[in-house]
């Protein structure tokens, strides 16, 4: 029974129940089993007893998933043929008399306890462009020591890093590749740290919203939940080892008007720490951001950011409406915003002002795409540098050709 909720996480109420409550079902079940035969009852209140309280409400989840069962604010629980009882009581009632145990504590009361979300939805978001955050998509996470150009020189000045997923999740120590879509999402946490809630505390929901630039009122599905937890999951695993002190000096970098003699760096690449908060009522699994995203810190110590109206994000037919968002299009539109931004930057006199399609394909993952999905990706293209058109981020485009076959596209700042 709770074996099969490890693996398929139902509903309690309106709640998700998590792997991590399940499997702690699967380790306090057995224990309260033998506690209503009150055999050696001592040893197991002392296992079980600091836990009382979060073992009550996932029982409650439990009955609910696993019976179908009516469970009643006041822990009471209905059957389908109308019986009705007390089972927190009958499992529970004698070990809170005997010793002396505080009351089982409320739904109510749990959430009060909670850390409160304020929600705030950025107005700018934040690209960290340097040789590092364009190369991260690169297969260089588990490469070993990779020394990057960062000069503007070929071999001018090197910058040293070793990226490794490490921790004790199996599924996040296989090599799972970095993706466009992953560096989307750490785009949008880094714009929540700088520009959202001072808390820094974030939801996957919010986190999705901030990429998209959707309100509060717009509710990301389950599907789109899934994506960002599991590149969230996975950012947190990523560990970075970076030593740019050769790219600090030749830059002459300062901190507090002294010039930088070394820079080591040992982190993570989203140090984020996974609370429960409240939200809207309701408890929700949320990350706290320890510190400033590494991508960001770094680049912006050599003064490679692109920071955009957040609005941009939200592409917009010519009707107005809402063009839907799903994994491929958030990284497609990220890799454009990326190279409009350049182009209107600093260098942007020295940048290509086209977006050649086969690259774009290879930088989302996808090399062997039928000739469907090559036209719907050129139609969404076209519907965001309209969309960007209307907002003037750029003044015009053109599609570029080969003969019959279409290319890429020419950006008009």
């Amino acid at each position: 029974m709770a074996e099969e909720l490890v693996k398929t996480p139902g509903k309690w109420l309106d709640e998700e129940l998590t792997e991590e409550e399940a499997k702690d079902i699967l380790a306090l079940f057995p224990l309260m089993a033998e506690l209503n035969s009150e055999s050696d009852a001592d040893a197991i209140i002392d296992a079980v007893s600091p836990y009382m309280n979060s073992f009550v409400h996932l029982l409650y989840r439990l009955i609910k998933r696993q019976y179908g069962l009516t469970v009643h604010d006041d822990g009471t629980i209905t059957t389908k043929e109308g019986q009705y009882f007390d089972i927190v009581s009958y499992s529970c009632e004698f070990i809170i008399a005997k010793y002396d145990l505080p009351s089982l504590i409320t739904k109510a009361e749990v959430r009060d306890a909670l850390p409160q979300l304020a929600s705030k939805i950025p107005q700018k978001h934040v690209m960290p462009i340097n040789k590092l955050a364009n190369s991260i998509t690169k297969d260089i996470i588990d490469a070993g020591t990779v020394e990057l150009d960062v000069g503007r020189k070929k071999g001018e000045i090197k910058t040293r890093c070793i990226l490794s997923y490490e921790g004790d999740n199996v599924k996040l120590t296989s090599r799972q590749p970095f993706t466009e879509y992953d560096r989307q999402v750490s785009d949008a946490v880094t714009s929540l740290y700088e520009y959202g809630d001072k808390s820094h505390v974030v939801t996957p929901a919010t986190v999705y919203r901030a990429m998209v630039h959707a309100t509060e009122t717009e509710t990301p599905s389950p599907q789109q939940i899934g994506a960002v937890t599991r590149s969230l999951d996975k950012m947190r695993f990523v560990r970075v080892q970076i030593d740019c002190t050769e790219e600090l000096k030749r830059r002459k970098i300062e901190l507090n008007g002294e010039q930088i003699t070394g820079g080591k760096v040992d982190t993570y690449l989203l140090a984020l720490e996974k609370v429960e908060v409240q939200a809207g009522g309701k408890k929700t699994i949320a990350y706290k951001v320890m510190k400033t995203p590494i991508l960001y810190d770094y680049s912006r110590l050599t003064n490679q950011v692109a920071t955009v109206p957040a609005a941009l994000l939200d592409i917009r037919d010519d009707t107005g409406g809402k063009v839907a968002n799903t994994e491929r299009r958030i990284a497609i539109k990220g890799i454009l915003m990326r190279r409009v931004s350049i182009m209107k930057g600093r260098s942007g006199s020295t940048q290509s002002r086209h977006v050649l399609y086969d690259s774009l394909y290879e930088s989302i993952g996808e090399k062997d795409l039928s000739r469907k999905d090559q036209q719907a990706i050129r139609e969404y293209i076209g519907l965001v540098l309209d969309s960007w058109k209307r907002d003037k981020f750029i003044k015009d485009y053109k599609e570029l050709t080969a003969g019959r076959k279409k290319t890429g596209v020419e950006i008009i700042i």
